[in-house]
C-alpha cells in the first residue's frame, strides 16, 4: 500500500518530527536534549478513536498532540508549555476546518489520524512515525477533481493509486492557462537524471513523498515548478537520489 504524504496531510509528521514545536517550550537540559524530535521507541498502542467533525479538526489535533506529549517534552530535556502547544497546534492545521471546494473530509478516518497522533506523543515515539500505519492520515481529506476538471490548488485534485496530481496549466507551452488537475508522475523508482516528481523514502507500508510540484491546500492558486510529465517517477533517498526542482530530475 502506497502511503504518499503531501500537502497538509503530512502536518501530523512535521509536527511531532519537531520537538520544540510540539512542546511548546525551548531546550532546557544543554546536551542530548536535542534528539527529541527523531525519538524511537519499544511502540505506541492507538487508542479508540471517534469520529471528528471538520470544524472541530484543529481543536481535536490540539488536543490530540499536545494532551499526551508533555512527559516527552520533560524526559528529552524540553520546557513544556500546554497552552503555547495548542495555540501553536491549532494555528499550524486551522485550514483544515475549511478545506477548498472540491475535497472531501472523512470524520472517521480523521479520529482514527488523530488517536494515532495521540498514541505516538503518549508512546515518546516523536519522527518514529514508521511504527504505525498513518495512512488514515493520508486519506482522511481527499481530493476528488479528476484530470482535466478545472481546480484552484493540487488538494482538489484525485490522486490514482502511486499516482502524483498537479493543479496547473495542461500546456507546457502555456503555463499561465487555466488550471486544470493533471497527472504529473509515479512514485515508481527512479535512477539519476530521470524526469522526477517526487523525492520519496522507502517505509513499511509503502513511500512517503514529498512533491516538488505540489501545492498545499489553503494556497489560493496553482503553483509548482517545471512541465507536467505523467511518465516523471521518483527519487528515492534509500537509493541516494533526491528529486532537483529547478530541473526536475534525479
Amino acid at each position: 500500500m502506497n502511503n504518499r504524504l503531501q500537502g497538509f496531510t503530512v502536518l501530523g509528521l512535521m509536527l511531532l518530527g519537531g520537538a520544540p514545536f510540539a512542546c511548546g517550550g525551548t531546550n532546557s537540559a544543554g546536551s542530548g536534549a536535542g534528539g527529541a524530535g527523531n525519538v524511537g521507541g519499544s511502540g505506541a498502542t492507538v487508542l479508540p478513536s471517534t469520529p471528528v467533525a471538520q470544524g472541530n479538526f484543529a481543536t481535536a489535533y490540539g488536543s490530540a498532540l499536545c494532551d499526551n506529549v508533555g512527559a516527552c517534552c520533560t524526559q528529552y530535556g524540553f520546557a513544556f508549555d500546554h497552552a503555547a502547544c495548542l495555540t501553536a497546534a491549532t494555528t499550524r492545521v486551522g485550514s483544515v476546518d475549511t478545506l477548498d471546494p472540491g475535497i472531501s473530509y472523512d470524520p472517521d478516518a480523521a479520529g482514527q489520524c488523530l488517536a494515532q497522533i495521540a498514541a505516538l506523543a503518549k508512546g515518546c515515539t516523536l519522527g518514529a512515525n514508521a511504527e504505525l500505519d498513518l495512512i488514515s492520515c493520508v486519506t482522511f481529506a481527499k481530493g476528488t477533481l479528476m484530470p482535466g476538471q478545472s481546480c484552484t490548488s493540487s488538494a482538489q485534485c484525485a490522486a490514482g493509486p502511486g499516482s502524483f496530481v498537479d493543479c496547473r496549466s495542461a500546456d507546457p507551452n502555456a503555463p499561465s492557462g487555466p488550471p486544470v488537475c493533471v497527472v504529473s508522475g509515479s512514485d515508481a523508482h527512479g535512477k539519476a537524471g530521470d524526469s522526477c516528481a517526487a523525492t520519496c523514502s522507502e517505509i513499511p507500508n509503502g513511500a512517503e513523498c514529498d512533491s516538488v510540484r505540489s501545492v498545499v491546500i489553503g494556497s489560493g492558486g496553482a503553483s509548482g515548478t517545471g512541465s507536467p510529465n505523467s511518465a516523471a517517477v521518483s527519487c528515492y533517498t534509500d537509493d541516494s537520489l533526491y528529486c532537483a526542482a529547478a530541473t526536475n530530475t534525479c
